[in-house]
């Protein structure tokens, strides 16, 4: 059985159209507990790396749904770590997850990487980077 995508590992098809209508018309927040348990974190770390902000709850149990702005950000984030493994070669999420943790825009040293994923520019920009980063040997 061929190993899962990370799209897959988190509760999300893998194939774009499928996930432009989720992204679009709601993501559940499973995802966020999905990413929370394969990266082995605080559910508030990653809603606080990736802006979120406040998640809405429908019920006590705590289900619901993100808003199209958060799931743009969670879209984002995992198809930029997506990528990061795909050119190291190897299926390194936790590697992935370090690098943008800690990782400055090279061009506004205050500003981390994955704090530009909330825009397309800004991912676009994030994923030159990188393929900079790897011909330089950076990454």
């Amino acid at each position: 059985m061929p190993e899962q995508s990370l799209w897959e590992k988190v509760g999300l098809p893998c194939s774009d159209y499928e996930l432009a209508f989720i992204v679009k018309d709601s993501m559940d927040l499973t995802v966020i507990d999905n990413i929370v348990e394969l990266l082995k974190v605080d559910r508030e770390e990653i809603i606080d790396l990736l802006s979120l902000g406040p998640l809405i709850i429908h019920d006590s149990e705590g289900h619901g749904t993100l808003n199209k702005v958060q799931g743009e950000k969670v879209y984002s984030f995992l198809k930029v770590m997506s990528y990061y493994s795909s050119l190291k070669g190897k299926e390194s999420i936790f590697e992935a997850y370090n690098f943008f943790k800690v990782t400055p825009n090279p061009n506004i040293n205050t500003k981390l990487l994955v704090k530009l994923l909330d825009t397309q520019a800004g991912t676009d920009f994030v994923m030159s980077r990188m393929r900079i980063m790897k011909n330089t040997g950076e990454l």
